[in-house]
């Protein structure tokens, strides 16, 4: 099954096969945990990196994708709601394949803003 690694390669994203179902379960409980429990939260904001390279998230993040970079862990509240804007691919074959990208883009987009 494809590793779902966003940072890696945020082209490769795919709305119709999301890759390591059980690798986003465990990644979606960490984020759960933290959106449920203050200490958790606090946790999570400093340690994120290493958090989501534990075993236990089946490979996570690849150590590769971060390496000498940070992680900004942003949160949704009641009165603020961020979007993310990524790195994006810019050369595409067709405007079809620029057309699925987008979509793709925006089902980010859309999902991260409930």
């Amino acid at each position: 099954m494809p590793r779902f690694d966003p940072i890696a390669t945020p082209h490769d994203f795919s709305v119709i096969d999301l890759g390591n179902r059980d690798q986003l379960l465990a990644v979606g409980g960490e984020v759960f945990k933290a959106a449920t429990n203050p200490a958790d939260l606090a946790n999570f904001i400093v340690n994120a990196k290493s958090i989501l390279q534990q075993s236990n998230l089946l490979n996570g993040l690849d150590p590769r994708a971060v390496a000498g970079k940070g992680i900004n862990v942003v949160v949704d509240t009641n009165e603020v709601v961020n979007i993310v804007i990524p790195q994006v691919q810019t050369i595409f074959k067709d405007q079809q394949e620029k057309d699925d990208y987008l979509r793709r883009i925006g089902f980010i987009v859309l999902c991260g803003c409930r």
